[in-house]
This record gives structure tokens, C-alpha cells and sequence, in this order.
């Protein structure tokens, strides 16, 4: 890269040159070409504008902006970015590829070494050296069948590989979305996600292991934050953000809300911190949530160890940007006397008795006005209880949302009920291929969980059908 002076129009101007050694070499050739095609096809704010191609006495060279400032690279170098500059940087390079997956271009190497950031602190992508176009021009859907990229040689630079970019698989727009995952994990922490001593061992841990967990390491980062950024880091693709347009719009969102900040300023809470990852149930959890905008009582329902509590801790932590007053978690399963419910919600929100009114009535009293979350946790041996509790406080709140889990459901008025059902298990009798196997969130469950014992657990012929039969 040179940097170069306009004399027609008296600017400055960035020329990449392609080595003469090299420009006799057709894939590199064909790459350099295309890498000025795509970029010169985009014109965005936070994307380098690429002027022209020219060739002099057999020398191919890109002639494109000239952004002052340094990579990003560079800056992360010095430390972890506070969460107000991730949020800015981090919005302005998902608008970036927005802009690029919108005409059907995937850039295949997001890193912060392709990243510029100006003195005035605007982003600015690089490199579009290994991006391709695609017919995909609308944002892939869960079930997208269309083919966007494939490519039988892994290309791409190694720490900031998808999962799928890794494996050589066909890729689509959310591959980016991953990589842009590591980079708002390196802003946070100051180091990638995944790492190893050898090139093998760094895509290992890409496909099978989970990062250290982000407050761990830098505890001003929110969890609202750290959960942005795991669900760009998400293995599968059908759990991963969507479109780059969606994080952008969660950023922006997010940006706005001062609580995602960190610090005492977090979403008003009591949820505990869970130690394992959650797996799968994402068509569960959106359908809940969209249930919990339009009722006020939402019952999670079924049989002890399904996952009733699990799967509400989740909804719970997802809709933390909804309730202003926070979300709330009260633990029923060790209390055995029914008389004490009133009070162990009261304690979880943190009210105290008043003289001689009941507890009950200063709780309605303390959440009326208040936009909030209740979770009834484990309410089957103190199923009346909790109902006259529960229905006491939605008269009292208009703003109050309830979800409770139980065996079996409160039975008062307004309650919705939904059946909590077990995790998707392979059939027994037509046993699938190996990757297919794991895709079933039963097995994608037991895997995760056997990989925090022995990291290099996988599949195999010889214990695919007892593993099946185990999850099944």
C-alpha cells in the first residue's frame, strides 16, 4: 500500500499495488480484480471508496481513498475499548456490511487489521481482497436453501473464521456476522475469542469451544453487551444474528440506553449467572417473548427436568432492554410453607413490611405504576398461593408482566399456558450421518456439556448410536 498524490484533481489517494511476481499468477490476478469490483460497486460513509484500476508498464494497482488515522488493530493493541466506543464503532461497521450483503457482496475477512479508524473516530472497512457476490440479495432466512459462497479451500484469516468459514462450507452473510463477533470480542477484552499454538488447534476451538466469558475478563463491560456479542459468536448459523441491519438496529438501540454501559447503571435485575451455555429452544424463546407483548400471565408448563427453568431464565435475560423496572426471579422450589409466598417475592424485590397492612398489599402498592417482569419459578406445590398472588398483582399493575414455570398451570383468569416440550432427539430407527446427528439440540446439548469435561470429545461412528440412544 503507497500512499499517492492526485495531481488532476489534488488530493491524496491509497494505491494497492499487486507485485509484479504475483500478477502473473491467475488466481491472484482474478482476486485482485474482483476485490476492486466489489468495493467500487459499494458507496457508504464507513467503506473505503475505491476511485479506479489501472495498470503502468505491466503494474496492477487499485487507486482508493486515503483514510488517516489507524487500524484498529492498533488501537485495541493499547487496551479494551470502553462499551460507549464499541457501541459507536461496532454500529458503524454492521452498517458497513449491511451495506455490502444488501448487493449481495460477503467480505470473508472481517478483522480489525481491515479496519481504519479516522481522527474523528469514524470506522472505515478495508480489504474487500476475498470478497465474493452472491445471488443472496435478501437477508437469509433460518431455512435458506439458496447458495451464496462456497469454496473447497479455506480462505480467510484463521482467529477471525466462522465455524462454516473454517470447515470450508458454503457461506452466506451471517459468516461475516461471526467475524465481526471476534472483532467486538477483541474491542471488549483486548484479545480474540480463539486462539491456539498451531493453525489446527485455533479452528479447533472455533468449532468447539466457547470464549472465556467477556466480564471475566473486563467487568466494566454490561451483560446486555456480552450477550450482544455472544449471539453474534453463536456456532450455528440459525442461532447467530441474522442481518447485519438487525445488530445495527440492536446497537443503535442499545447506544441509546445509557443502562448498557456497565457499571451501577445495568438493567435492574436478580438474575443468576448462568455457568453453561444455553442451547437451542430459539423458536421457543421468540415465541414466548412475542406472547409476553400482548399477555400479562405466561405459564411455562411441563414435566420436572425439561427445562421449564432454564428456558425462562433465558426469555428473562433476553428481555432485559423491555422492563424499565427491571426483571425479577423468585426461586419457589425450597419453600415449603405456603404463607411465606408474599414475603419471598417481597424480599426479592427488596420491600419491607409496613406495620400492620399485608405484605401482599404493599407489594401490589410498590409495583403499581412500575413496567417490570416477575418470574414465579418452580409454583407446583404452592400452586394456590402463588395464584392468588399473582392475580392480586396483575389487578393492581397494568405494567406487570408474570411468567411463571410449574407443572401445572395457575388456572385463574387471563393466564396463557405454554407447553414446554423436550429438546429435538434423532430417530433411533433411521440414524442420521455424523454432522447431521449433531444438530439435534439434544446431541448439541450433550456435546457441549461432555466438551467442558474433555475438550476434544466428537462424535464417531462407534458411539453415535449409544450417544443417540442416551439423548433420546
Amino acid at each position: 500500500m503507497y500512499l499517492a498524490q492526485d495531481t488532476v484533481l489534488g488530493r491524496s489517494v491509497a494505491l494497492k499495488v499487486l507485485p509484479a511476481e504475483t500478477s502473473v499468477i491467475p488466481d491472484q490476478m482474478r482476486r485482485f480484480i474482483e476485490e476492486a469490483k466489489s468495493a467500487s460497486a459499494l458507496n457508504h460513509p464507513n467503506i473505503a471508496t475505491i476511485h479506479e484500476l489501472r495498470e503502468a508498464d505491466g503494474v496492477h494497482f487499485i487507486v482508493m481513498e486515503y483514510v488517516e488515522g489507524g487500524t484498529l488493530k492498533a488501537k485495541v493493541a493499547r487496551g479494551p475499548l470502553d462499551a460507549s466506543e464499541i457501541m459507536k464503532l461496532a454500529t458503524q461497521i454492521a452498517q458497513a456490511l449491511d451495506a455490502a450483503h444488501s448487493i449481495g457482496i460477503i467480505h470473508r475477512d472481517v478483522k480489525s487489521a481491515n479496519i481504519m479508524i479516522t481522527p474523528r473516530g469514524h470506522a472505515k472497512v478495508l480489504d474487500f481482497g476475498l470478497a465474493k457476490r452472491t445471488t443472496l440479495l435478501e437477508p437469509p432466512g433460518r431455512d435458506s436453501t439458496r447458495e451464496a459462497t462456497q469454496s473447497a479451500v479455506v480462505m480467510g484469516t484463521i482467529p477471525y473464521m466462522s465455524p462454516e468459514q473454517a470447515l470450508g462450507k458454503t457461506l452466506d452473510q451471517r459468516s461475516d456476522l461471526f467475524s465481526l463477533g471476534v472483532v467486538l470480542y477483541e474491542m471488549a477484552t483486548g484479545r480474540l475469542p480463539f486462539s491456539g499454538s498451531t493453525a489446527y488447534e485455533t479452528i479447533d476451538n472455533i468449532i468447539h469451544s466457547d470464549p472465556e466469558p467477556i466480564t471475566s475478563i473486563n467487568p466494566n463491560i454490561s451483560l446486555s453487551l456480552e450477550r450482544l456479542i455472544s449471539r453474534c459468536l453463536e456456532k450455528r448459523v440459525e442461532h447467530r444474528v441474522q442481518t447485519a441491519a438487525a445488530l445495527a438496529s440492536d446497537l443503535r438501540a442499545s447506544e441509546n440506553d445509557t443502562s448498557v454501559f456497565g457499571g451501577d447503571d445495568t438493567f435492574k435485575n436478580n438474575l443468576p449467572q448462568q455457568l453453561t451455555r444455553f442451547i437451542g429452544r430459539q423458536r421457543e424463546i421468540a415465541e414466548i417473548r412475542d406472547v409476553l407483548t400482548h399477555t400479562r400471565l405466561l405459564t411455562l408448563s411441563g414435566p420436572g427436568g425439561i427445562g421449564k427453568t432454564r428456558l425462562a431464565l433465558q426469555v428473562a435475560a433476553d428481555s432485559l432492554p423491555e422492563y424499565g423496572d427491571g426483571v425479577w426471579f423468585v426461586e419457589f422450589a425450597s419453600l415449603a410453607d405456603a404463607d411465606l409466598v408474599p414475603h419471598t417475592v417481597a424480599s426479592t424485590l427488596g420491600v419491607r413490611e409496613e406495620g400492620s397492612r399485608s405484605i401482599t398489599d404493599i407489594v401490589a402498592d410498590y409495583l403499581k405504576g412500575r413496567r417490570l417482569l416477575l418470574v414465579l419459578d418452580n409454583c407446583e406445590h404452592l400452586i394456590s398461593a402463588c395464584a392468588h398472588l399473582t392475580d392480586t398483582l396483575l389487578r393492581s399493575s397494568s405494567n406487570l408482566r408474570v411468567l411463571v414455570t410449574s407443572r401445572e398451570p395457575l388456572a385463574i383468569a387471563g393466564e396463557n399456558i405454554f407447553r414446554v416440550s423436550s429438546l429435538g432427539v434423532p430417530d433411533l430407527e433411521r440414524l442420521p450421518d455424523l454432522e447431521s446427528l449433531s444438530k439435534h439440540e439434544a446431541v448439541e446439548l450433550f456435546l457441549d456439556r461432555a466438551r467442558s469435561v474433555k475438550s476434544t470429545f466428537a462424535i464417531s461412528r462407534s458411539n453415535a448410536l449409544p450417544l443417540a440412544t442416551l439423548c433420546a
